[in-house]
């Protein structure tokens, strides 16, 4: 992995980033990249910060879902990048046991681009923005808790409507930010 490679990556991050924005008008700050093993996430780490890219924060963690009607849990590995040039993140994820991270690998062992995300400022937020995803029909396909806090994947009933392909919308709620300021929806 070279500089030119993780650029390139950056740049199909900010395309995906810009056209939901523009498309929902959601404020995405975050593109995961998915890794299927270790050591390819490993050579992009170490290239992107030879690059210039910050990795201002790492992660182990344990995520707890309900996909397809299972529930179950997984173990994750995030690390965060971040140009100093934008006002947003690549969260690059090795998440082995993930039913819809190494879905996403059924057709080859290359790297994907599963999510873009946003946070969501409270559980009124949270609520409101679930349903106006379930109004605007994007199905909720998984959804997850973790120390983080809770999020959920979900994709437009439709895919061929949707122009980010096989990428998913991702709100999210940070423990921190989940105590709502009076009554909930």
């Amino acid at each position: 992995m070279n500089c030119g490679q993780v650029m390139w990556w950056v740049e199909r991050c900010a395309e995906k980033l810009e056209v939901t924005r523009k498309v929902l008008g959601i404020a995405v700050d975050e593109v995961s990249i998915c890794y299927p093993d270790t050591e390819s996430r490993d050579e992009f780490l170490v290239a992107a910060r030879e690059c210039g890219l910050d990795n201002f924060n790492n992660v182990n963690d344990t995520v707890f879902y309900e996909y397809d009607g299972k529930r179950g849990g997984y173990g994750v590995q995030y690390n965060f990048l971040k140009l100093p040039t934008t006002d947003w993140r690549i969260e690059l994820v090795y998440a082995s046991t993930s039913p819809l991270h190494m879905r996403q690998f059924y057709n080859g062992q290359t790297p994907r681009i599963v999510h873009v995300s946003y946070k969501c400022h409270g559980m009124v937020d949270w609520f409101a923005t679930n349903k106006e995803a379930d109004k605007q029909g994007f199905a909720e396909r998984m959804y997850c808790a973790s120390s983080y806090g809770l999020f959920s994947y979900r994709r437009p009933m439709r895919v061929e409507s949707w122009p980010l392909e096989r990428t998913y919308l991702k709100p999210r709620l940070p423990w921190s930010e989940a105590v709502a300021p009076g009554p909930l929806p």
